[in-house]
């Protein structure tokens, strides 16, 4: 299993702003995985926090990269528990980079 591992990015301090999640983007090494052909598990740690800015810059560009809300949960396999405002947070980011796509 390959694993990313938010915890790389997340020292406790709530994450805002969306060059922070497009930093942290680089960091954990999104964009060299949206092209391969591996799937990668995400570990997200106890107590992550972050807004919605943050989410976007980290995930927008692989949703678009992607070009599916399928093709994004077959790429990145996220746990079942995750965190409820994390996950709403997630289908917002999936949402407004699909309809950049569409318009």
């Amino acid at each position: 299993m390959t694993q990313v591992d938010l915890g790389k990015v997340y020292t406790g301090t709530y994450l805002a702003n969306k060059e922070v999640g497009i930093s942290d983007r680089d960091r954990l090494g999104l964009p060299a995985y949206d092209k391969d052909d591996i799937v990668y598990h995400i570990s997200i740690p106890s107590g992550f926090d972050c807004n919605q800015s943050y989410m976007d810059g980290l995930l927008t560009e692989s949703v678009l990269h992607l070009g599916a809300r399928s093709k994004f949960f077959q790429k990145y396999i996220f746990p079942e528990d995750m965190p409820e405002d994390f996950s709403e947070m997630l289908n917002n980011t999936i949402a407004d980079a699909l309809a950049l796509i569409r318009s």
